[in-house]
């Protein structure tokens, strides 16, 4: 999984996942433990954010999702790389500041 130092220092990873059941791709910015998770759902559930705040950090497997374009054309398959790696750069970037 995508990941740098200054996350790993953080307790935080990112994972690519794939929603079959509304065929679409997401970017996750997971916690290494459900404790990391709800210290940063603390954190964060009083503020604006540009993703989904997972609001039961202690039994889904995110702390936010980027929801990516759900029109990708699959059979492209360098434009999907191109979209999750724009959004996996962005999820990083955000969860940096915090």
């Amino acid at each position: 999984m995508p990941t740098t130092n200054k996350l790993k220092a953080k307790g935080i990873k990112i994972q690519v996942v794939f929603i079959h059941k509304v065929f679409r791709f997401e970017v996750w910015v997971s916690g290494y433990n459900r404790k990391i998770q709800c210290a940063y759902y603390e954190k964060l559930k009083t503020q604006t954010i540009p993703y989904v705040l997972n609001n039961n950090p202690n039994q889904v497997d995110y702390i936010i999702k980027n929801p990516l374009n759900e029109n990708l054309d699959l059979g492209d398959g360098f434009g999907v790389l191109d979209v999750i790696k724009t959004g996996v750069l962005e999820s990083v970037k955000y969860i940096k500041t915090v």
